[in-house]
């Protein structure tokens, strides 16, 4: 039997506005350009159209392409059956985007690293990034009620012991869902700082306790 993805992941760009301590990515300041892009969708529409759910755009952080949701429309119209889940920090989010992004995404996922501002803004190694972050996801909220938004959560030593706090938050803010990974050591700053990195047992311990939490908040 051919093999058919049913899910993809794009990153758009390499290029990225914070410098986070678990970062595993190296990147370049050089873009593919937007036909470029347009040429590898029309390869993923021509091979899998029929059998693709969800294509996943992250980068980077992908508002920093200008052509963002000029490249989500292709999308949309190569691949009309896919559904977009568009992974962002929130800081370049701005109001102007929300009827764009009502139009082309169908789930859109905030980076959230910290229950408070403290924890977040340090391991982002930006202030004001949490309050930014909050701030746009309730503003998306209050204008698309029907949004389905998640928060995502790279869990290591300096935010473990914030895991029901981030969870509870989430839920306050009346979001759909939220994901949590331990930290990936490849590259980037992630080899600089594994030592933040969950032990195994620390690991095996956040694993077990999720489900619990995730019946406590319902969420």
């Amino acid at each position: 039997m051919e093999y058919a993805p049913e899910i993809i992941h794009l990153d758009l760009t390499g290029r990225c506005n914070l410098s986070c301590v678990h970062c595993r990515g190296t990147y370049s300041k050089e873009d593919i350009s937007q036909d470029d892009w347009k040429k590898i969708i029309n390869q993923i529409s021509s091979h899998w159209s029929e059998h693709i759910k969800w294509i996943e755009i992250g980068g980077g952080e992908p508002f920093l392409r200008e052509d963002l949701f000029s490249i989500l429309e292709y999308i949309k119209f190569k691949i009309p059956r896919s559904k977009i889940l568009l992974v962002t920090n929130g800081i370049l989010v701005n109001e102007i985007h929300f009827p764009l992004i009502k139009k082309f995404v169908d789930r859109i996922q905030f980076s959230i690293d910290g229950a408070n501002k403290q924890t977040h803004d340090f391991i982002r190694k930006k202030e004001g990034c949490f309050e930014k972050t909050l701030s746009i996801i309730k503003s998306l909220r209050s204008f698309d009620h029907k949004s389905y938004i998640l928060l995502r959560a790279t869990i290591n030593k300096l935010n473990l012991s914030e895991v029901e706090g981030i969870i509870k938050m989430a839920k306050e803010l009346n979001i759909n869902e939220v994901g949590m990974r331990s930290m990936v050591v490849s590259r980037g700053s992630s080899v600089e700082n594994q030592k933040i990195s969950l032990s195994r047992n620390q690991y095996s311990k956040l694993l077990r306790k999720i489900p619990e939490l995730q019946s406590k908040y319902k969420i």
